[in-house]
């Protein structure tokens, strides 16, 4: 019958999308710990540790934790001057501080690591602006040696 039909059409489509959302999730995965393992480099066997810990504490997926102190790690490796040992250390610590950060403030993780990551790189206003602090830091930002009271 046409009920059947329907039935069955819909339902092959709802198992195929189920599928590559499964997929896609995989490679996702994949190229994640491609990445971690590349830039973790010597220090894999301690930060999948690391990671691991950071999963179970704060119940958070392996795959997030492992992409945001990698990028951490990239950046940090990519400053110059610092050991790959300082690096890998203030990975972990940034990764840990910006997890906290989050929790105190009440913002996403997603919103702390970007936080995080754009005071690493230099965009400070940024960071400021998000937290309704630009005006009172912009005298410092521009060099001005004025006293800003908080």
């Amino acid at each position: 019958s046409l009920g059947k039909l329907y039935f069955w059409i819909n339902y092959t489509k709802r198992a195929a999308q189920a599928v590559s959302r499964i997929m896609t999730s995989a490679i996702n995965f994949n190229e994640t710990l491609n990445k971690f393992q590349v830039s973790m480099g010597k220090y894999y066997e301690r930060s999948i540790k690391y990671v691991n810990s950071l999963t179970y504490a704060f119940n958070l997926s392996t795959e997030s934790i492992m992409n945001y102190q990698s990028s951490f790690m990239n950046m940090l490796s990519a400053l110059g001057g610092l050991s790959s040992d300082t690096s890998y250390e203030l990975s972990e610590t940034l990764t840990r501080m910006a997890i906290d950060y989050a929790s105190l403030f009440n913002v996403s993780i997603d919103r702390a690591m970007e936080q995080f990551q754009s005071v690493l790189s230099g965009q400070i206003k940024f960071s400021l602006a998000s937290k309704g602090l630009l005006e009172k830091f912009t005298p410092l930002i521009n060099g001005k040696s004025k006293q800003v009271k908080l």
